[in-house]
């Protein structure tokens, strides 16, 4: 049966365009809810269309944002009542904004460096998400591991206000270095110092949400009782002030464990009104009662324990990310035997000859937050194994497995942030966008042998794309995430994954601080060796000493699919007419911009990989290099951040009598 179109479908005999008629207003709010690709063909219409769409500075924000995976948080363009005095953004000045953030880092070329010191000694805890830096302090003199009481918050967001004051008096300040100094007025307004009534064990923050979560251990004494016995607690408060945090109904969450041992290992994710930790057990060689690793999900706004899940045996987890709200990506390493059997709980002198590990990711889904479990927490399914690199290892041959960990910053959030109320952020990371980095680094702790042949300090990074392990998901209303199913769980082969990721390695270089990811991008330092050194005494030496000559630099990675295809498609329209735009010809470095198209091949490494690795032949990326004298870089949406410390700081002897010498600084490159 044939379909009556609608009067609508049918074009005016006329000719007339009965769309661009329509008011202002109205065709703003048709436009503003196209999605990306559906903008894009409206764009090339007509001119009268076209003319409407490039004038609206609403529209063209929209359009940008969602080709970078963007979108608008409503909170920037609100009035805030208790800011009378100031405005809320425009979508003509956030359009700016946005445009020269992506030009400056599509440049790495910041529009300010700010130097900002740490006059207090570094404490053993630290971290940092999107301008807020936390770092715990010790008693000076003190060891570095010492636990301690203060907590110093450091809010680089407030940098970037006192900065743009000289912005307007002069453009051309690009490179105008920003010193603070303890002295300086400035350093009050974005450092904050709170000492609490008990030892920080661990920290975790979400600025979007104002969220500051500090863990504390109170020891159990019981009567008769021989072996050590704690309670760890999760305490909820304002990151601003410190006080407890006004949505938490119960300002401290306990664990549902008991701990055994003093020591804690704990991942945190904090994504909207859920907060995840992982709390790693000593693993198979802890004894037959060492505790597994395990996962627990709550809603920190009311307390209620949602989701949890504990290790297989056998099975150690690594860390762990969300994929998406309700799922997660957990590295794992599992003990086998030649035979392709689990290694058992009791291994034998045969046995530990033959042990050896494989690495995987496991993915696990679970029912949404709102979704509440009758009869205590849902346990995560586990829906999905990811085969990893090839990796080989040998306990008792010297050669260790590798340590993984998995990064992802933001988690998916679907909430928009009114934080801080200031100054909200314009926009925010659409959910499913980003890149997760699974890092490989060889083990030493209990491995106290090491095979000659292995290379120094091997380290291996796997980068792919948060969509294509969300790929192997099971819808969210699927019933495998309520109950288990009896049928295996599906393994995909590395094979299959290695044209979707790309493996980078074994000379990366390890940091201290995993703040090294935001959506797309990725930043790492890299040395390379430029020429050695004779550092012999005289000519008549029989030996030869030599000392390689290194150089430092920061490599800036973006695996953000739209921007690699603009930058191929911009190269092909600047050569020559007639010639074909080939990869070969596209990829390189142009204007210090390099984009790489064809696979990355891993020859084989001694004693840890027996076969070429082919990677990456569907994740083209970009990459930026710049000198630097720092191995700790950070990122977020909004800066690039250089930990360095004063080793790694090349000093001037003439000022070497400055006391600030003696302190640690962080480089903050506001793009």
């Amino acid at each position: 049966m044939n379909r009556k179109p609608m009067p609508y479908e049918t074009p005016d005999p006329s000719g007339r365009s009965w769309l661009t008629e329509l008011p202002d207003e109205i065709l703003h709010g048709i436009f503003l809810r196209l999605d990306l690709c559906d903008l894009t063909r409206c764009f090339r219409l007509c001119k009268e269309l076209h003319d409407f769409l490039t004038d609206s500075a609403a529209i063209n924000l929209r359009h940008t944002l969602l080709a970078n995976s963007l979108h608008l948080n409503p909170f920037s363009i609100v009035a805030n009542p208790n800011v009378p005095r100031q405005m809320p953004l425009t979508s003509a000045r956030i359009l700016a904004h946005l445009r020269e953030t992506l030009t400056r880092f599509r440049n790495v070329a910041p529009k300010s460096t700010t130097n900002v010191r740490f006059r207090e000694p570094s404490g053993s805890l630290y971290e940092y998400l999107e301008g807020v830096l936390l770092r715990t302090t010790r008693v000076p003199g003190g060891p570095a591991s010492a636990k301690s009481r203060s907590l110093h918050v450091y809010d680089l967001r407030m940098i970037d206000e006192w900065e743009d004051t000289g912005d307007v008096m002069d453009d051309d300040d690009d490179d105008e270095v920003f010193e603070t100094n303890s002295d300086s007025p400035m350093e009050g307004d974005f450092k904050t110092q709170h000492t609490f009534d008990f030892k920080i064990r661990e920290i975790a923050t979400d600025p979007t949400q104002d969220l500051l979560v500090v863990v504390s251990i109170t020891p159990i004494r019981e009567p008769g009782q021989g072996h050590f016995q704690a309670m760890m607690e999760f305490h909820l408060f304002s990151l601003s002030t410190f006080q407890p945090h006004p949505k938490a109904e119960r300002h401290i969450i306990e664990f549902p464990q008991r701990l055994t041992l003093d020591e804690i290992m704990l991942d945190f994710q904090i994504c909207d009104n859920a907060l995840y930790i992982m709390s790693k057990g000593t693993g198979m060689f802890g004894g037959p009662n060492s505790p597994n690793d395990v996962l627990y999900g709550w809603d920190w706004m009311t307390g209620r324990l949602h989701v949890s899940l504990e290790a297989p045996e056998q099975v150690s987890f690594e860390s762990f990310v969300l994929l998406t709200p309700s799922s997660f990506c957990i590295p794992a390493t599992v003990a086998r035997l030649p035979d392709a059997t689990l290694a058992p709980d009791e291994l034998t002198p045969d046995a530990l000859r033959q042990l050896f590990w494989t690495h995987h990711l496991y993915l696990y889904a679970f029912p949404p937050l709102e979704d509440h479990p009758e009869n205590g927490p849902w346990t995560a399914q586990h829906v999905s194994t990811i085969d990893m690199p090839p990796i080989k290892n040998k306990f008792l041959q010297g050669v260790p497995p590798m340590a993984m960990t998995i990064r992802t910053d933001p988690p998916p959030r679907t909430f928009n942030s009114p934080y801080p109320l200031h100054a909200p952020p314009p926009y925010l990371p659409d959910p499913e966008s980003g890149v997760a980095i699974i890092t490989f680094t060889l083990q030493r702790g209990f491995f106290p042998m090491f095979n000659p042949e292995l290379p120094d300090n091997p380290m291996f990074t796997l980068i792919v794309l948060k969509s294509t392990l969300a790929k192997l998901l099971p819808e969210p209303t699927s019933p495998l995430l309520k109950q288990t199913f009896s049928r295996p769980v599906p393994v995909v082969p590395f094979k299959r994954l290695a044209p979707e990721c790309r493996l980078l390695g074994p000379d990366r270089v390890p940091t201290s601080w995993v703040c090294y990811v935001y959506q797309n991008r990725y930043v790492a330092p890299y040395v390379r060796v430029v020429g050695t050194l004779d550092m012999s005494d005289n000519d008549d030496d029989d030996e030869d000493v030599e000392q390689q000559i290194i150089e430092l630099s920061l490599q800036v990675f973006d695996f953000d699919p739209r921007r690699v295809r603009k930058e191929r498609l911009d190269r092909a329209r600047r050569l020559p007419p007639g010639m074909e735009a080939q990869d070969e010809r596209l990829e390189g470095d142009v204007d210090g911009i390099d984009l790489v198209l064809a696979p990355t091949r891993l020859e084989p490494v001694p004693c840890l990989t027996e076969e070429v690795i082919v990677t990456g032949q569907n994740l083209p990326y970009i990459m930026v290099e710049r000198e630097t004298d720092s191995t700790n870089p950070l990122i977020d949406g909004q800066r690039i951040l250089m930990l360095k410390s004063r080793g790694q700081r090349t000093i001037d002897p003439e000022d070497s009598d400055d006391d600030d010498d003696d302190d640690d600084l962080v480089e903050v490159m506001e793009f």
